[in-house]
Order: C-alpha cells, then structure tokens, then sequence
C-alpha cells in the first residue's frame, strides 16, 4: 500500500522498510507501527505518527507493508 493511501489504524510491518530502519532506534523485528496520525508535511512527504510514539517521514509514493489485524 503506498503512504498516501494509509488511513488510521492500519497496521505496518516496517521490519525491513528502509525509511522506517533509517529513522529510528526503533526494533521493527519485534513490533508492528500502528498508525495514529498523518501529516501531510511537504508535497513530497508523509509524516505517520505511530501509537508507540515512532514518527517518521515517508515519500508519499513509497510501498509500505499492512498486516490484517485480528
């Protein structure tokens, strides 16, 4: 799914996504990101704001990975 089509509460498996490991400290092997929020930041750039606090600015064509959720 690209990051412009996102909507609140898809969850992500950012494990190997490069802007996702780029950003942060975070441990995507061991955690999904939840999405909280979403700025559109620049015409370029998505921010997504995760409900671990994780915000990380993605390009707005970028391919992300859901999960279904239970």
């Amino acid at each position: 799914m690209k990051v412009k089509d996102l909507t609140l509460g898809t969850m992500l498996d950012l494990e190997h996504d490069i802007y996702a490991q780029d950003a942060n400290d975070n441990n995507w092997e061991f955690e999904y990101g939840i999405v909280y929020s979403l700025e559109q930041e620049t015409d370029d750039c998505i921010l997504v704001t995760f409900t671990n606090d994780t915000a990380i600015g993605f390009p707005v064509d970028h391919e992300v990975t859901t999960v279904e959720r239970d």
